[in-house]
């Protein structure tokens, strides 16, 4: 094993980075089962290893005072040592439309991916990867944040004359100073982490299987979404008009974005207040339109930004005790009770007042450090207990995640979200990209993909083989793209639309109906789904989903631009077992050896493919023949 904690009993300073005004904890470790802990001054720090499925380690640690005073904690972080041999590191950047952007380095001296803020995936993402050259293997570390963090990875020694690789990952401890009580408790946020044998995808299908065994199970509702049709610019008569045809199509819930509440033509003043405008937007008219969806068999969703206000808002006004400053706005702090419980009688008063099944949950504002020095640990606490009281009290309500995109996508939220809007980009070439680095670190049943479509004129002589797709966040970039890619990309995860479908051309309307019907019927396997990915080149991706058993698995492969009549891919199957295929079967051993060829019919275009394989038996399977790639491409 890369890492192996029983090895570390011989110091505390290999297990934990635990330091305040009591000193820090370095002396001998006490070990007890699968629980490791160590003390100074009366501050225990104690780290409790548990093997979860297949090599999947989650790793639970708790600073607890046991002295008679209050301590200054000015540094929790959980240390992982492993030899010292050479390495590469990858990390992900996570930013306004390029989110979840990865790369691989040598590790020369050390790497330190940091978050400081309250969005816990801006700036970075709460993962590490190392991969030992020597070994060919790697280990991958993912945060459970509910703080500001730190992963940082760098060469040392804890021995004389021998050279280690140290971990350390916990709580950012850039001016932390975190006051621990007499007879406290600080648990610091969980770490998960695995081997790898799989350097393309991390082995992500052992993360997707533990999500799938311990989080809540996944809906993946189709659903319609405003924003990318009318953007701010609400009316009843054009969200009217948009009813009809969702619900035609099989959206099963109808969501209007922001812009629905303030006064008159303004509503960014009324952050913080979430009134329904009746002098502008609808006039008042939410719940005829709430209405309006439920009689066409849908269920009805609003868009919030429960974090925000502005300065001007009435609630401001009223209670400034409730926010923190932050420039010219204003932070809602949940660690403050009474501002907490307002937001919360607000929220529960429109969902019963509109019958809202669907919070669209957006988190626009970044608070760059938290001037409490606490690392933003009391406002978390109190946000998660706000989410946990919402849930509680609303079981069937679906809870979307957005802040600019992915900037909290990551596994804290995704067990307590319904999903992640994937990003304001909403281009299916950059979706693709993000969708295949997001898949190393969430299960895919969480990301959430968009159809963000238009039809050519409809005027032309022939319907065009082709749609035009949204490849921006505002409608300033558009491309052609194939229903076929367009549906590769989707598949997998949430379905979403939004755009004006008045404009789709009947043969459009008619093929995206037909993927949604596909959707529905194919998610009963995605909601356990685990993602492989089997190819990741320039210009080529091949994506491959199954349940835990190989029963099932679906390929979806994607190409762009290639000068090659052919894409072979090597699925991940049982060897002893018959697949289907189209009409064909086939031994698992002859297609994992052959690989499966797909046909490009369109050079220098953009080609997909979805491949379904399902196990058979009493079937005896046919040998491979040479030209599968044209019976199948």
């Amino acid at each position: 094993m890369i890492y192996d904690y029983q090895k570390q009993v011989h110091s505390a300073l290999a297990v934990f980075d635990v330091a305040g005004d009591f000193g820090t904890i370095s002396d001998s470790i006490v070990q007890d089962g699968n629980t490791l802990s160590a003390s100074c001054g009366g501050v225990e720090a104690c780290a409790i290893f548990e093997e979860k499925n297949e090599g999947v380690f989650l790793r639970r640690d708790v600073v607890s005072n046991h002295s008679g005073s209050t301590v200054q904690l000015r540094a929790a972080k959980s240390v992982f040592v492993m030899d010292g041999a050479s390495y590469e590191v990858y990390t992900q950047s996570n930013t306004w439309r390029r989110e979840s952007e990865g790369s691989w380095q040598r590790l020369n001296t050390g790497i330190i991916s940091e978050c400081r803020t309250n969005r816990t995936s801006t700036g970075c993402t709460p993962m590490i990867a190392l991969w030992n050259e020597q070994l060919s293997k790697g280990i991958v570390f993912h945060l459970l944040p509910f703080c500001a963090y730190e992963l940082r990875a760098f060469y040392g020694n804890f021995h004389a004359q021998t050279r280690e690789l140290i971990v350390e990952i916990g709580i950012c401890d850039h001016c932390f100073s975190y006051p621990l009580l007499p007879g406290e408790s600080l648990e610091l946020p969980n770490v998960l982490y695995y081997e790898f044998h799989n350097k393309t995808d991390l082995d992500a299908y052992k993360l997707h299987r533990y999500c799938n065994q311990t989080l809540p199970a996944y809906a993946m509702p189709v659903v319609y979404n405003t924003w990318l049709y009318v953007f701010d610019h609400l009316t009843f008569e054009k969200i009217e008009q948009q009813i009809t045809p969702a619900a035609d199509l099989g959206a099963e819930y109808f969501v209007i974005d922001a812009g629905w509440f303030g006064k008159g033509s303004d509503w960014m003043t009324s952050r913080g207040d979430y009134i329904e405008n009746t002098t502008g937007a609808l006039f008042g008219q939410m719940k005829t339109l709430s209405q309006k969806v439920y009689e066409k068999g849908m269920k009805f969703g609003l868009w919030f930004e429960l974090e925000t206000a502005d300065r001007n808002s009435d609630i401001v006004h009223a209670h400034p005790e409730y926010f923190k400053p932050n420039g010219d706005e204003l932070l809602l702090d949940f660690s403050n009770r009474e501002a907490a419980e307002y937001l919360f009688g607000l929220l529960c008063s429109a969902i019963e007042t509109y019958d809202i099944r669907w919070l669209k949950l957006d988190f626009n504002q970044i608070f760059p450090f938290d001037t409490e020095q606490q690392a933003f640990l009391p406002w978390y606490r109190g946000y998660l207990h706000f989410i946990d009281r919402l849930k509680l009290r609303y079981h069937d309500l679906y809870l979307e995640n957005c802040a600019s995109g992915g900037q909290r996508m990551n596994l804290a939220f995704a067990g307590r979200f319904s999903g992640f809007w994937l990003s304001d980009n909403q281009s299916p070439y950059d979706g693709l990209r993000i969708v295949k680095e997001s898949l190393l670190r969430l299960p895919p049943q969480m990301i959430e993909r968009y159809a963000c479509i238009t039809s050519y004129d409809c005027s032309m002589p022939e319907p065009s083989q082709k749609i035009l797709a949204c490849c921006d966040n505002e409608w300033g970039k558009i491309e052609n793209i194939s229903f076929s890619y367009l549906t590769a990309f989707l598949y997998g995860g949430g379905l979403g639309i939004s755009c004006d479908l008045t404009l789709l051309n009947q043969k459009d309307y008619t093929d995206l109906k037909e993927y949604i019907r596909f959707h529905k019927s194919e998610r009963d396997f995605l909601r356990n789904a685990e993602a492989h990915i089997l190819i990741d080149a320039d210009g080529v991706t091949a994506i491959e989903y199954t349940d835990s058993d190989l029963k099932k698995c679906v390929i979806s492969v994607i190409a762009e631009h290639l000068h090659q009549p052919n894409i072979t891919v090597f699925p991940l199957l049982k060897e002893n077992v018959s697949y289907r295929l189209d009409e064909d079967v086939f031994s698992g051993k002859e297609l994992i050896e052959n690989g499966i060829s797909f046909q490009i019919t369109e050079q220098n275009d953009r080609f997909a493919y979805i491949a379904t394989l399902l196990q058979t038996e009493g079937c005896a399977a046919n040998a491979l023949p040479e030209t599968f790639a044209e019976k199948h491409g």
